[in-house]
């Protein structure tokens, strides 16, 4: 008998929160990430397996984090999903039954983020990055270019970073969020002295 599968849930925009990302520096609640060569193996495999009419994939990391705040990445499986028109769909049911199985082969092994192909990341990756901030802490994303567009750049791993706005500067806020995707090292430092100033700023002033 053949099962229906779950319909894929559609993944909200926070309505006071948008989340910006920033490369993992060696700083933060992330320290580093190490992704062993059997995640990069499984996350081509998904990327070559993946419809005709997808352009890239994404899926869930394993592993676990150090005390240190490293982050080891030891796994990964592909998660069924759809983008249309700035929106996302996600097979959530899908997902958790997959992490569900990998918990009982190895209970070590614990959500620690996910990942998805492509150079870098792309304005919906928020949405993603937002569930699983809800299926674990402080949740690393991974991306993998499979287009090897710069040898330099093949694989790196970013941070969330929630930026809270007023319901009135939402537009505003998406080209700030947008502006911070691809951030260097050194915006971080001068992102935090903005964001200081801005905040001491009288209530009138802001507005």
């Amino acid at each position: 008998k053949t099962l229906d599968r779950p319909r894929a849930s559609l993944l909200d925009a926070p309505s006071a929160d948008m989340v910006a990302f920033l490369p993992v520096t060696g700083a933060g609640q992330v320290a580093s990430a190490k992704v062993h060569p059997v995640v990069v193996f499984n996350i081509c495999d998904s990327f070559v397996r993946r419809a005709e009419t997808q352009t890239r994939v994404i899926g869930t990391l394993l592993g676990h984090v150090n005390p240190d705040g490293s982050v080891e990445v030891k796994n990964a499986y592909a998660v069924p999903h759809n983008e249309q028109n700035g929106q996302v769909f996600v097979d959530v049911e899908f997902h958790r039954a997959m992490a569900d199985l990998a918990k009982k082969v190895n209970p070590a092994e614990v959500v620690v983020g996910w990942y998805s192909t492509g150079n870098g990341v792309v304005p919906t990756d928020a949405l993603i990055h937002e569930f699983y901030n809800h299926e674990c802490k402080n949740p690393v994303h991974v991306t993998l270019d499979t287009q090897f567009t710069d040898g330099q750049k093949l694989m790196r791993a970013w941070v969330g970073r929630s930026v809270a706005i007023g319901a009135a500067a939402i537009e505003g806020a998406k080209a700030a969020a947008a502006a911070a995707v691809a951030a260097p090292e050194g915006a971080k430092d001068d992102t935090d002295a903005k964001e200081k100033q801005e905040g001491s700023r009288p209530k009138s002033e802001a507005s």
